[in-house]
């Protein structure tokens, strides 16, 4: 069938292969769960996949907020400079071998 703006979804849902009867008490929702599915999945094995999905996304989110956590952390308390700052004065003690008055 052609797709015109008179076609209503219901009308569009009669044109398509059904296993069963077209009745006044169908809904679309009924007539698609009777079409048949091919290569999806269903019942137990849906339910499979969506629970490995469901682990695998809560797994992300805790990475997640780990990292945003720590992050936090760094720049709540300035904990960068504070490094920072100790590495200096460890590069300056370890290369800086004579005194020199720095004149701007």
């Amino acid at each position: 069938g052609s797709l015109q703006g008179k076609d209503t979804p219901q009308a569009l849902l009669r044109q398509l292969p059904f296993q069963g009867s077209l009745q006044g008490k169908d809904t679309p929702q009924a007539l698609l769960r009777q079409l048949p599915l091919q290569g999806s999945l269903q019942g137990k094995e849906l339910l499979e996949y969506m629970a490995k999905l469901a682990k695998a996304l809560f797994k992300l989110l805790k990475i997640l907020g780990i990292v945003v956590g720590v992050l936090f952390v760094v720049y709540f308390w300035n904990l960068d400079q504070k490094v920072l700052g100790w590495a200096y004065k460890q590069v300056n003690a370890m290369f800086d071998r004579k005194k020199v008055d720095l004149v701007f």
